[in-house]
């Protein structure tokens, strides 16, 4: 919550210094922040932890009586939003609605790197301000712009850890298998992790995408079980890590240590019973941290 206040000072103080909705003598204000949610489609879980968090910010913040700067002024917040359906097209439809008829004040990423990639081009077009909230990948920051600003951890470093404390944990580890989702962000993950590991001295014995919406997991488990490594890595998102977690566990897939992308810090992971026992994965914070 603290790093998120930080980032909408910081996004307050540029709307301030593009005079975009200030005038020179104090008076109070109401902020408009605009973004999509995955209401619906592909990203609809994480989208709505998403939702959930700004809310919970939202609400606080204006119950508290808003934020005051260096000058007096009170800035409380409404937002504007759309279900962009986990849709690209969608997603730069929407923020060109937001950014031009509901005229946002500054905006907020949709969830997933993809999402956030396609909004940012226009959140620069039409000069707004962009917090990437639900989007890591390294890419969409390599680009040159200036108004877009990113809070997650980036997708580079997102395995990196789960392979420094395996190292920690069985120094025997040698091979390890990395199985990911043919996107933009799992597969950035992925190629990172892959240069770790070998930098680290781990053999990866198997580097294997699957199409975003894979149900069936099978043939992929078959390569791990053939390749036999030690432990296994990658993923993507949580209905897609959901669905391969339970299925190694009911093929008896024999590993020491997995390590998925997005799905086991989500409580929803526990209803897989004994599948989501020993599946780890990376959160940028937790409530008992």
């Amino acid at each position: 919550m603290k790093y998120f206040r930080r980032f909408l000072l910081i996004a307050l103080f540029g709307v301030l210094v593009f005079g975009t909705i200030f005038s020179a003598q104090a008076q109070d204000r109401t902020v408009v922040i605009g973004f999509t949610a995955s209401q619906s489609g592909r990203y609809n879980v994480e989208s709505t932890r998403q939702i959930n968090g700004l809310n919970l910010w939202l609400n606080q913040v204006n119950e508290a009586g808003g934020i005051t700067l260096s000058d007096g002024t009170v800035i409380t917040f409404n937002t504007v939003f759309y279900d962009d359906e986990s849709n690209t097209d969608r997603v730069q439809e929407l923020y060109t609605r937001l950014a031009t008829d509901d005229n946002a004040d500054f905006l907020i990423s949709p969830y997933s790197s993809g999402l956030t990639d396609a909004s940012a081009i226009i959140a620069e077009q039409y000069g707004k301000i962009m917090i990437t909230t639900g989007a890591a990948s390294d890419s969409t920051y390599q680009k040159g712009y200036s108004l877009v600003f990113q809070t997650y951890t980036p997708a580079s470093r997102y395995l990196t850890g789960a392979l420094d404390l395996l190292a920690s944990l069985d120094d025997t580890v040698e091979n390890i298998a990395i199985v990911h989702e043919n996107d933009k962000f799992s597969t950035d993950v992925s190629t990172a992790l892959n240069d770790y590991a070998i930098a680290m001295g781990f053999n990866v014995v198997l580097f294997e995408g699957y199409d975003s919406g894979t149900t069936d997991f099978a043939p992929f488990i078959n390569k791990i079980q053939d390749a036999a490594p030690d432990a296994v890595l990658g993923g993507g998102h949580f209905q897609d890590g959901s669905t391969f977690a339970r299925q190694m566990h009911e093929k008896d897939l024999d590993v020491k240590f997995v390590a998925l992308l997005v799905a086991p810090p989500e409580p929803n992971f526990a209803e897989l019973g004994e599948s989501a026992i020993g599946v780890i994965g990376p959160s940028q914070w937790e409530p008992l941290a």
